[in-house]
């Protein structure tokens, strides 16, 4: 007998626990698009779900999904973060409550000669280590992903992380980030257990050049500029309040990209990308006043988007060209402007983020750079000579899609295809549900009465539990 899931109204309901799997014939359904349907309504904890609509990569089976909301009574409309993957797994951002329907069509347009199975889990909740690694979403509605520092396996999603370009980590543990899924972007303090602290307007309305750094102490310095006006910079604290000081910085900080202060918070290093020069700047915070250049512009590079002053005071700069094939690297460089090392990348590895390593010392800092548009790849750098330590490679997921080419097995989750790449600092371990069997006595949700054995031993009989605020008094 054919799948009777051969439409909206007859959705085969999936139930309310994930995993969820099942496999069907569609031989005997209607062409030329041979469709089925399914549905799942949110549960209250979920906030993301993997979906796969799978068929052999050796039949002539080419799934198609789309995704709808039903906005009305008998109205179904595409869901509007617009995911239709093609024979690939996908993360569908959800909301409590909320019903999705799942349309699988044969995109080929004949007759499938396999199955389809259809697979529906929820993300991994695993426990995150100290030094594990935030990737943040740039797509809106997408959420962040930790992965392990060791071999890049998905620990967690937190979707209190928003989709940002910007975002950098203070020694505690709290987070700063731009979410630029707002306009003008909205600067928010996230802190080492990943609660909102406070979330507030930027200082200026305008989304170009919209940068955010620790300070490695115990502030963020945020910056905002256009193609035609300089950057201004200010300072907020840890529970998101803007300190009374701001910066204009010179003309030549236009497009202002790549910024970071010293850990004494007098000296301001600075890119940008339409003022003329790609040299790293300086700036005087405690004068207010520009500085001569650190180091002067490399022809044919600019400054990435990440500059990072480490612990020791040396400044590591990313670069780019715009060249192919694409030939980037890292520079560290001294206070006084002396090149003290490069980190290279093999030709052709396009570098996207830096960042600073877990115990935020001058030992080691991470590399995430683009081989290919299927992986993003990790290495861990030790700073002193180059070496590379740890490296690894993640699936990344573009819109919720997976990039990597149609394979029996896949990944289910993956990382975003660009964005900050954040060492988190505190230890994370998920709430486990209450062992029942535990103790000395095994507990009973509801249960009203003591089990007892009979006086013979012969088997149980349940008592009434005596009422604690009974009164009692004495006779006699």
């Amino acid at each position: 007998m054919p799948p009777t899931n051969i439409s909206f109204a007859t959705a085969l309901d999936i139930g309310t626990v994930l995993p969820f799997s099942i496999t069907q014939d569609p031989s005997g359904l209607v062409g030329p698009d041979y469709k089925l349907y399914y549905k799942y309504t949110a549960q209250p904890t979920d906030f993301m779900m993997g979906v796969w609509a799978k068929a052999p990569v050796t039949s002539n089976y080419q799934t198609f999904m789309i995704i709808y909301t039903e906005t009305s009574p008998g109205v179904w409309s595409e869901y509007e973060l617009f995911i239709e993957p093609f024979q690939v797994p996908c993360e569908v951002p959800v909301t409590p409550g909320t019903t999705y329907f799942f349309e699988v069509s044969q995109d080929a347009g004949i007759l499938p000669d396999a199955s389809l199975t259809f697979l529906v889990d929820l993300p991994p909740n695993l426990s995150i280590p100290i030094g594990s690694l935030l990737i943040s979403d740039f797509s809106p509605g997408w959420p962040g992903a930790v992965i392990s520092p060791v071999d890049g396996t998905r620990l967690q999603y937190k979707p209190i992380i928003p989709s940002a370009d910007y975002g950098d980590i203070l020694p505690s543990g709290i987070m700063g980030w731009l979410d630029n899924s707002a306009n003008p972007f909205v600067e928010k303090i996230i802190n080492e257990l990943f609660a909102l602290v406070a979330s507030r307007n930027g200082l200026t309305n305008n989304n170009t050049g919209q940068q955010i750094r620790a300070n490695g102490v115990n502030k963020f310095y945020v910056a905002k500029s256009t193609a035609f006006a300089s950057a201004i910079v200010g300072t907020i604290d840890t529970i998101g309040t803007e300190i009374p000081n701001l910066w204009t910085l010179p003309i030549t900080s236009k497009s202002i990209v790549g910024m970071a202060p010293n850990r004494l918070d007098t000296i301001l290093y600075f890119g940008a990308i339409n003022g003329g020069t790609d040299a790293v700047q300086r700036f005087d915070l405690v004068n207010n006043v520009p500085l001569s250049d650190l180091v002067a512009a490399i022809p044919n590079y600019t400054i990435r988007k990440d500059i990072l002053v480490m612990s020791d005071g040396n400044i590591l700069v990313s670069y780019e060209d715009h060249l192919a094939p694409v030939d980037e690297f890292v520079k560290r460089y001294s206070p006084a402007g002396a090149l003290l090392n490069t980190y290279t990348l093999p030709t052709g590895e396009a570098l996207d983020r830096i960042g600073l390593d877990k115990d935020d010392s001058a030992d080691t800092f991470w590399m995430m750079s683009f081989p290919n548009n299927q992986i993003m790849r990790f290495r861990q750098i030790r700073i002193s000579d180059g070496v590379t330590l740890v490296t690894f490679d993640v699936t990344v997921f573009t819109n919720g899609v997976s990039e990597q080419t149609f394979a029996e097995s896949m990944d289910r989750f993956g990382i975003s295809n660009c964005c900050p790449l954040v060492v988190l600092r505190t230890e994370i371990v998920p709430p486990v549900a209450p062992n029942l069997n535990s103790g000395i006595y095994r507990v009973v949700p509801g249960k009203r009465q003591d089990t007892l054995w009979t006086q013979d031993f012969a088997g149980t009989e349940d008592v009434k539990i005596p009422n604690p605020t009974a009164r009692l008094g004495y006779v006699g």
